[in-house]
């Protein structure tokens, strides 16, 4: 389960450096594609037009605004979600030292959508994003604190029973969920319809700046931990041999996993899977030591979301298919296709 010693065959400066340049390819591919199609000589142009002035008034052309006010930060959210996501599974499954654990099986997603949809069934739908923000990380605590309590009833458990306990939850907070919507009628139903299937459809130019600053500030939080990671993953007696206040040092970093979660989820709603898949295929770039595992996942991370999300917005065009519904097939398929490759 722990692979702190692979070493992989080109350099790791190398790897991430090809993979950067990867998502910079996708994410201009995602920009070009869709509904509405440019080439690249449209794409400089409006780009160079919005940094550098507009004589001609090309910025107010129709395909300047789909492209500028909702293809790019559409595009930035995704990857914003989806390293933040993955950078969450990659803390989650070194804390918990269990590589099936993620904010969606944890029961993060469910805790942080049962907040939202709360809060919308008592102020009604027209609720401020700030507002989103905290009842989301409110309800994601709560998923953790239920999460904690039921997985460490006794000093010195397992931690591994973190991820039993996490299904639990997830599966009581989105019976709650349910609940409320049922409840609260049609109305609230719809609203909450986006934060059940994840959708990055609403994203605009406002929204990008809270979780720019949280995933930026819980990144390097998590990767001036990567040393305290590595020594969660080989267990808590190795840990404590090298001086490091385990229960605490887990708990600041599952914190940290769950602002996360929580802020993206109330940008983006409950995307799955992203956050377990991602780690997994960052360790065969990477290796498992955190300080070079967890820039590879965010980059991947963010990768997997964008190219997820233009297949939402092109696989049924002109409609606008959920992203959550997209990478819950990828993982699906993902997992089956290691189980296949194991029983070989």
């Amino acid at each position: 389960m722990n692979r702190l010693s692979a070493r992989p065959h080109l350099p790791y400066p190398m790897r991430l450096s090809l993979l950067a340049a990867c998502m910079l390819a996708l994410a201009v591919g995602t920009l070009l594609k869709g509904t509405l199609s440019f080439t690249p000589a449209q794409l400089y142009e409006l780009l160079h037009a919005a940094m550098h002035g507009d004589p001609s008034g090309v910025l107010d052309s129709p395909p300047a605004r789909i492209l500028l006010g909702l293809r790019i930060p559409r595009m930035l959210l995704a990857f914003l979600v989806g390293a933040g996501l993955a950078v969450a599974g990659a803390v989650l499954q070194a804390g918990t030292r269990n590589q099936l654990a993620d904010p969606y099986l944890f029961g993060l997603s469910a805790g942080a959508t049962l907040g939202v949809v709360g809060l919308i069934t008592l102020a009604g739908a027209s609720v401020g994003t700030t507002s989103i923000a905290l009842a989301a990380f409110c309800g994601a605590t709560l998923a953790l604190a239920l999460v904690a309590g039921s997985a460490f009833p006794r000093r010195g458990e397992a931690p591994e029973r973190l991820v039993l306990a996490g299904v639990a939850v997830a599966f009581l907070l989105s019976a709650a969920s349910n609940f409320l919507i049922y409840w609260g009628g049609r109305e609230v139903a719809q609203s909450a319809l986006f934060w059940a299937l994840g959708s990055l459809g609403g994203a605009r130019w406002p929204m990008l700046a809270l979780p720019a600053a949280v995933v930026a500030a819980g990144f390097l939080y998590c990767l001036y931990h990567g040393r305290q990671l590595d020594a969660l993953t080989m267990g808590e007696e190795s840990a404590t041999t090298l001086g490091i206040d385990v229960r605490r040092t887990r708990l600041a970093l599952l914190l940290v996993a769950t602002l996360m979660t929580a802020v993206l989820v109330s940008q983006a709603g409950a995307i799955g899977f992203v956050g377990l898949v991602v780690p997994h295929l960052a360790r065969h770039l990477a290796g498992g030591a955190h300080l070079r595992l967890l820039p590879a996942c965010a980059l991947l991370g963010g990768a997997l979301l964008m190219a997820a999300d233009w297949l939402a917005r092109v696989v049924v065009a002109p409609s606008d298919l959920p992203v959550g519904i997209i990478t819950a097939g990828i993982g699906g398929i993902y997992f089956l296709l290691m189980l296949h490759s194991q029983r070989r």
